[in-house]
């Protein structure tokens, strides 16, 4: 089949010659490089987008697959997905990749994974890299296998083409029965997807298959509707328009005006160059009709290399020739045509093809008896186990059985002994029971009076108990009160001394006080002054005179204590707020403050001195 056919079969799958097609590929090209890439993207979601338009828009496709960033494909079955995608962007953009590494992430996924269409797809796009390859044979394996998904696929479009590249298989091993029968299963295909784009171009090439049968009529017919579906498509217009003009000289009834017409439509409606089997076509028609110079133009015109390398040239050499009653070179270019066109070489390739198909199906065979010999096997290993583990379950139960039955027997033994015992014990139990019957009794008598004496001397000691509790709580209330006592006259011994230093204070720098009282008020606040020795001398009266309470209020406050040391001592003293504003200098509101902060201090301090604290101050 001749890389035209091939185009043209793939026509229905975009036509890169409309500029307007053009134009939107390319809008949709720079549109996919503008979208983010797939690390900010769902990469799953990404891959069913493409799968939606790849068969409208493949470079667009392609494009976008090659931006996408595969190390963030994670999972076999995206890997999967992808490798499919991109070989089919590959294929439908005319790229004949050769390697297979391409396509095997979907082969290997979708082999055991996935729906029949994935699985139909993914050896289908193997074989067509074989192919590229010029690997026939582990193609025709391929598609074989792409075969075996159809049964279950739905895309119908899909199916088609797989049915159109195993007719093409079989064109090239020349087995003209089996190329028919799946290019007429794919047309059938194409027909129930309402695919025209493909549909149309398979009628043009189901002509040609009829043509090589020699039923002229049928083949007459499908190219007439084939050039007619195809008109919107140039290219595979062009190759029914050359494959029509050639069956109409070598039909037994010839129009070689018929075939000069569709050539020239070809040359001139369509601009596509004649190829080398057009001008041999074209030289032929002329030959037919009688005008030698047109046809010696023609031939004229052909490379020298084609006339001389190939069959085609020879082939229709020999009938122009023959037209013209030249039997011996005609018989020269008959035999240089056979001889380029070999029928051991057919034959060769259509058992190749046939072996390859045969020794796979062989070999899965001879795989599947394998695999079925490995699972007689493992039923017999599995069987033998059972017998095995039963034996040894019912060994072991035998054995457990045995060792209870041994172990009741000398139980019974014990049982009978115990018996034996127990009545031996029981009769002198009943001799001994009186003797302790009669001291039970005694010794009853003696515990109720023991019982009696107990209960006495519990209830003088709970008396006792009783009255010293009170006699303690009394003497508790009479050391507070008496503490309470001592307090107050301490502050009221301290209080004068305050009055007499308000005095002292308030009229310091009069004149009119006499020296006597000056010094002896001076004398009395001296434990007042500033100076820090006094001030310890102060302290530590205090703390004699009240049980040490400086020393505990150090140990409770520490460093607060030592910041307000003159303020507390003053306070404890019994000094007034007016007093000790005028003594520290402090406003009076200040002096309120304080006292309220160090009440609320004391008032939550966990100490055993807290009660003490809140009396003195």
């Amino acid at each position: 089949m001749t890389k035209e056919t091939r185009i043209a079969e793939r026509s229905g799958e975009g036509n890169p010659n409309h500029s307007g097609v053009r134009t939107l590929l390319l809008c949709l090209a720079v549109c996919s490089l503008a979208f983010p890439s797939c690390s900010e993207r769902d990469v799953a979601e990404r891959l069913d987008d493409i799968d939606s338009y790849i068969s409208d828009h493949p470079d667009s496709a392609l494009m976008t697959l090659r931006n996408i960033d595969t190390t963030k494909l994670y999972s076999a079955k995206q890997k999967a997905h992808y490798s499919l995608l991109h070989a089919m962007a590959l294929d439908k953009n005319y790229i004949d990749t050769t390697d297979t590494r391409i396509i095997m992430p979907a082969v290997k996924y979708y082999k055991d994974n996935g729906p029949d269409d994935s699985r139909l797809k993914a050896y289908y796009y193997l074989g067509r890299i074989q192919v590229n390859a010029g690997n026939l044979n582990s193609a025709a394996v391929s598609y074989m296998l792409s075969e075996r998904a159809a049964a279950g696929a739905k895309d119908h479009s899909a199916k088609g083409l797989l049915y159109m590249a195993i007719s093409d298989v079989y064109n090239k091993v020349r087995n003209s029965e089996k190329e028919l029968h799946y290019a007429e299963k794919g047309a059938e295909e194409f027909r129930q997807a309402q695919d025209a784009k493909r549909y149309n171009p398979v009628t043009g090439r189901l002509a040609m298959l009829y043509y090589g049968r020699e039923e002229w009529a049928v083949a007459d017919s499908l190219y007439r509707k084939g050039i007619e579906r195809a008109r919107g498509d140039s290219v595979a217009t062009a190759v029914f328009l050359s494959n029509y003009a050639k069956m109409k000289v070598v039909q037994p009834q010839p129009d070689p005006e018929g075939a000069i017409s569709l050539l020239n439509e070809k040359a001139f409606k369509y601009h596509k160059g004649l190829s080398v089997m057009d001008k041999g076509v074209y030289a032929y028609a002329s030959a037919l009709l009688g005008d030698d110079d047109t046809c010696d133009r023609i031939l004229a015109s052909v490379p020298e290399s084609a006339m001389n390398s190939g069959s085609t040239m020879a082939f229709w050499q020999f009938l122009i020739k023959k037209s013209r009653d030249d039997y011996k070179s005609a018989l020269e270019y008959l035999i240089k045509s056979y001889s380029a066109n070999s029928e051991s070489i057919d034959d060769l390739l259509s058992h190749s093809v046939a072996n390859a198909l045969q020794e796979y199906s062989e070999s899965e065979a001879l795989s599947a008896r394998q695999e079925a010999n490995r699972d007689i096997l493992r039923i017999c290993v599995l069987f033998l186990s059972s017998i095995i583990l039963i034996g040894a379950v019912s060994l072991f139960y035998w054995r457990k059985q045995n060792r209870k039955r041994l172990e009741m027997e000398r139980l019974l033994r014990l049982y009978e002994e115990s018996n034996r015992m127990l009545k031996k014990s029981k009769a002198v139990i009943e001799q001994r029971s009186d003797i302790y019957k009669l001291k039970s009794e005694s010794m009853l008598g003696e515990i109720e009076s023991v019982r009696r004496q107990m209960e006495n001397q519990q209830s003088r000691y709970d008396h006792l108990l009783i009255e010293e509790k009170e006699i303690s709580q009394s003497l508790q209330e009479k050391l507070d009160a008496l503490r309470m006592e001592y307090a107050v006259a301490y502050k009221e011994k301290y209080s004068a001394i305050g009055e007499l230093c308000n005095a002292y204070l308030s009229s310091k720098n009069r004149t009119d006080k006499k020296e006597v009282i000056y010094r002896r008020v001076e004398k009395l606040i001296a434990y007042i002054s500033e100076d820090d020795k006094l001030h310890k001398r102060f302290e530590d009266q205090i703390n004699k005179d009240l049980d040490n309470i400086i020393t505990y209020l150090r140990e409770d406050f520490s460093e607060s204590y030592e910041n307000d040391s003159r303020f507390i001592c003053y306070w404890i003293v019994g000094f007034g707020p007016e007093m000790i504003s005028t003594i520290l200098g402090l406003s009076l509101s200040n002096v309120y403050t304080k006292k309220s902060r160090w009440r609320e201090r004391i008032k939550k301090l966990d100490s055993p001195h807290r009660e003490e604290y809140l009396r003195m101050l």
